[in-house]
């Protein structure tokens, strides 16, 4: 990968190919002052439980149908076989889109940036908390009050991150993750000791 190339989530609500459909992410903040942890999840888990469910009820039924006939030839088994080939191919697809997540944390005078899912290898990405020049929410066309969250190293790729959230809520996040990374850019200063 070009290390100027920018890091992008893809976990976007939006669906930007026909082939997707949209999803309704989580984003979650917490944050005492000096650390900072956002994390992204897909919703729809349940919906997609129910789907894999189904979809392997289906392969039971598609693979015991030619047991049943009682002169069945290996012939018979092609079909179903290449069926429940497709149905299980969509559901590991299905999992690894489903359950991956975005977490983004600032803590120990470091930001780190986890793409993290089942099925794909997971991507980590980190920085001196005090090498981060700038974060920023850039907001989407006007009428849609959406927009992205950026983080901006001294050198190398920005990050973008949450793409298609409410720039509102966007707005907050980046206020406690600028608190925690200007926090964790200073040396922890410790009052001397006190002669006993």
């Amino acid at each position: 990968m070009d290390p100027l190339s920018p890091i992008l989530d893809y976990a976007s609500p939006r669906p930007r190919v026909k082939l997707r459909l949209p999803a309704n992410s989580i984003l979650r903040c917490t944050s005492n002052g000096r650390e900072c942890l956002v994390e992204e999840k897909l919703a729809g888990r349940g919906g997609a439980l129910a789907a894999l469910c189904f979809a392997a009820l289906v392969i039971c039924v598609v693979m015991t149908t030619p047991l049943r006939m009682v002169q069945a030839q290996s012939a018979d088994f092609a079909f179903p076989a290449v069926a429940s080939l497709a149905l299980i191919a969509m559901g590991m697809l299905v999992i690894r889109n489903t359950w991956r997540q975005t977490e983004l944390r600032i803590t120990d005078g470091e930001v780190t940036v986890t793409f993290s899912g089942p099925l794909t290898a997971r991507r980590r990405y980190s920085w001196a908390a005090g090498a981060i020049g700038q974060i920023q929410v850039v907001r989407g066309e006007p009428p849609s009050g959406l927009g992205e969250l950026r983080i901006i190293p001294d050198a190398g790729a920005e990050v973008h991150l949450f793409t298609d959230h409410r720039a509102g809520d966007l707005d907050l996040i980046a206020i406690k993750l600028n608190a925690a990374v200007n926090a964790n850019a200073q040396p922890i200063t410790t009052p001397p000791p006190t002669p006993a």
